[in-house]
C-alpha cells in the first residue's frame, strides 16, 4: 500500500472515530440532563440544600425542556413551526437567564404545532416528559422575574427601579394559588426567603423612589424606610 493510501486510510479511521464519538456524545446527552441538573443543585448547598422532590419535579421538567428543543435545532425543524404560524423554539443559553424563560413559553406556546412536526419523523417521545399544566404554572412563575430583568436591561438610570421592582418581584413570590404545583409553591418561597435575606436596600434606593414621580409616596415602606430615605435626600 503507498503512502498516500495509507494517510487516506489514517484519515478515514480517525474521521469514523471522531464521528462515533460525536453521535455518542449526542445520544447520552438527553439522558444526562436531569443528572447534570440534580448535580447542579446538589452543588449549590448555599440555596438548594433542602430541594424537596416536588422541587426536582421542576428541575426535571426544565430538562426535560431541553430535548425537543435540541432536536429541533439540530434537525432545522424551526421553519416547519413558522410554516404552521407557531413560535419557533428558543435555545437556552447558560450565559443568558432569559433565556430559560423563552425556551419553556416558547415550548408552551408552540407545544401542539411542535407535536405535529415531531410525530412523522418519531420524535413525539421527546415531548413525553413534558407536563403542560406544570409548563405553564412554571413560565407564569418566571414571567416577572423576564419584566424585571429586561426593565433593567433597556434603561439607562435604574436606581430608582430597584424598590418597585423588589416589592414587584416580593408581592409575585408571596401570592400562592391554592392548586400550584407543591414544587412551584416551594421555589416561591425559596426565591422570597433569598430576596430577604440577600437584597440589602438602602437610603440610597428608598431616596432614589422618592424622587420617581410615580411610586413617590412609597406607601409599600415602612415608616423608618421613608424616613431613611427622606432623610438623605436632605
Amino acid at each position: 500500500m503507498s503512502a498516500t493510501n495509507k494517510k487516506l486510510k489514517r484519515v478515514s479511521v480517525e474521521s469514523d472515530s471522531d464521528s462515533n464519538s460525536s453521535s455518542d456524545d449526542s445520544k447520552g446527552s438527553d439522558s444526562d440532563d436531569v443528572t447534570v441538573t440534580r448535580n447542579h443543585v446538589n452543588t449549590n448547598k448555599n440555596i438548594h440544600d433542602d430541594v424537596p422532590s416536588s422541587g426536582f419535579t421542576i428541575l426535571d421538567m426544565i430538562a426535560s425542556c431541553k430535548k425537543p428543543v435540541r432536536f429541533v435545532k439540530k434537525n432545522g425543524l424551526n421553519h416547519r413551526l413558522h410554516q404552521r404560524n407557531a413560535h419557533c423554539l428558543v435555545q437556552e443559553t447558560t450565559t443568558r437567564w432569559i433565556s430559560l424563560y423563552l425556551m419553556l413559553k416558547t415550548i408552551n406556546l408552540s407545544y401542539d404545532a411542535l407535536a405535529e412536526v415531531l410525530s412523522p419523523i418519531g420524535g413525539l417521545s421527546r415531548l413525553s416528559c413534558i407536563n403542560r399544566v406544570i409548563l405553564q404554572e412554571l413560565v407564569a412563575f418566571l414571567k416577572p422575574f423576564k419584566k424585571v430583568i429586561v426593565d433593567i436591561q433597556h434603561n439607562d438610570a435604574t436606581l430608582h427601579k430597584v424598590v418597585p421592582s423588589t416589592w414587584y418581584l416580593k408581592d409575585h413570590c408571596s401570592s400562592l394559588v391554592i392548586n400550584s404545583h407543591s414544587g412551584i409553591k416551594y421555589f416561591k418561597q425559596k426565591f422570597l426567603t433569598i430576596m430577604n435575606n440577600k437584597l440589602d436596600l438602602t437610603d440610597i434606593h428608598y431616596a432614589a423612589a422618592i424622587l420617581d414621580p410615580t411610586i413617590r409616596q412609597l406607601k409599600g415602606c415602612t415608616a423608618g424606610e421613608q424616613a431613611g430615605g427622606q432623610k438623605f435626600l436632605k
